[in-house]
């Protein structure tokens, strides 16, 4: 999509920057898909993985609002969302991080998704550590996952991370 964007329209500091600057960059994108062809790339698809990024974009901001409120219930929606649009628009997800995502909120984490290039299989999930032992919630969720998936128990494993102090700057008072 830069690529097309830069051919013509011109040199691109990043499609998020420029989407974000400007409203109008969706829909000019969008009406060059429909006049150009890329190798490899049917116009349908371009559509569809612009729809994914313009969808996506604004979570990432919203996600750093809600973390920063504490705000868990909104950290699930934004993360149900974002996992949503992975499954139905880009189509990169597999039955088992589907079922992972599913578990970890049955099994009591309050937000999770799958990430990485797809088809990967990797999958986080948040616990409110005031309710919750992460060892605890990560074995439980690795044995339904076995339970569901006893094929894939030579490479399933997974680890607790607990939250760090928060960064307040990346760069502080540089002059």
């Amino acid at each position: 999509l830069m690529d097309l964007w830069e051919r013509h329209a011109g040199p691109l500091e990043s499609l998020t920057a420029e989407m974000s600057r400007d409203a109008s960059v969706e829909r000019r994108l969008r009406a060059i898909i429909d006049t150009q062809s890329v190798t490899g790339w049917p116009a349908d698809e371009l559509h569809t993985r612009l729809t994914h990024f313009a969808r996506e974009m604004p979570r990432v901001e919203a996600a750093l609002r809600a973390f920063s409120r504490g705000d868990a219930e909104a950290l699930g929606l934004l993360a149900a969302a974002s996992h949503g649009d992975a499954d139905a628009l880009l189509r990169n997800q597999l039955p088992e991080t589907n079922a992972l995502v599913a578990m970890a909120r049955r099994n009591g984490a309050f937000a999770s998704s799958a990430f990485g290039a797809g088809f990967g299989g990797s999958v986080w999930a948040l616990v409110d550590t005031r309710r919750e032992d992460p060892d605890l919630f990560a074995e439980r969720w690795l044995a339904g996952y076995l339970t569901a998936f006893p094929a894939h128990a030579a490479k399933s494993a997974t680890f607790a991370a607990r939250p760090g102090i928060p960064l307040t700057s990346l760069m502080g008072d540089v002059e």
